[in-house]
């Protein structure tokens, strides 16, 4: 009984994603504007959600069902657990709601933990576990790998998948948590640019 409007999908077998957006200058159940459930038959969560200057949603987390909801997909599912990137048209409602959905994994555990949109419609997604950040084209069809924090010593014991804390065109924030340190990296030129504090 998951509050619903103008949704992609209602309510699906398992855990679900959902996208919720609520005008708060209202009350009550004038101020639900969209929501709609996200998922397939196995468990879904949403880990993440942003939205770019044209109105339009994206999500990502990670996905057992091998039916989640897909278009114009980079990859078919590839076993386990999968990430998933989703972008919505909140303004429609059922299918044509869906722009682009593919799964990202490897085969194992895998898991979007934030999600970011730049100016261009780049949107970037990190990835636990593995310790990347990706970057999708603006129709889904091209993805790129940042970078990648398991092949670099120079933040160790990051706790990347909670870590992520921020995002601005052409940079992103990580933190190493119990350290103290945020990290802000060049997406153009991948490695450390500045550290706060400085590192002794």
């Amino acid at each position: 009984d998951f509050p619903t409007k103008n949704q992609y999908q209602g309510d699906q077998t398992g855990d679900d994603a959902f996208a919720t957006h609520i005008d708060t200058t209202q009350s009550g159940s004038s101020s639900l504007i969209y929501s709609t459930y996200l998922g397939g038959g196995d468990d879904d969560s949403g880990n993440g959600i942003a939205v770019d200057s044209s109105g339009y949603t994206y999500l990502t987390g990670e996905t057992d069902s091998t039916d989640f909801p897909t278009l114009n997909q980079y990859q078919a599912d590839q076993g386990g657990s999968d990430v998933f990137v989703t972008r919505l048209d909140t303004t429609q409602s059922g299918a044509v709601g869906l722009l682009y959905s593919p799964y990202l994994g490897g085969g194992s555990g895998d898991y979007g933990t934030s999600i970011a949109v730049d100016s261009s419609g780049n949107v970037y997604v990190t990835e636990y576990i593995v310790a990347k950040l990706w970057r999708f084209s603006p129709d889904g069809q091209t993805v790129d790998e940042v970078f990648d924090l398991d092949e670099t010593e120079w933040i160790p014991n990051i706790k990347w998948g909670a870590g992520y804390g921020g995002f601005e065109i052409g940079k992103a924030y990580i933190a190493e948590r119990g350290a103290g340190y945020m990290y802000e990296i060049d997406l153009g030129s991948p490695g450390i640019t500045m550290a706060f504090p400085p590192r002794p």
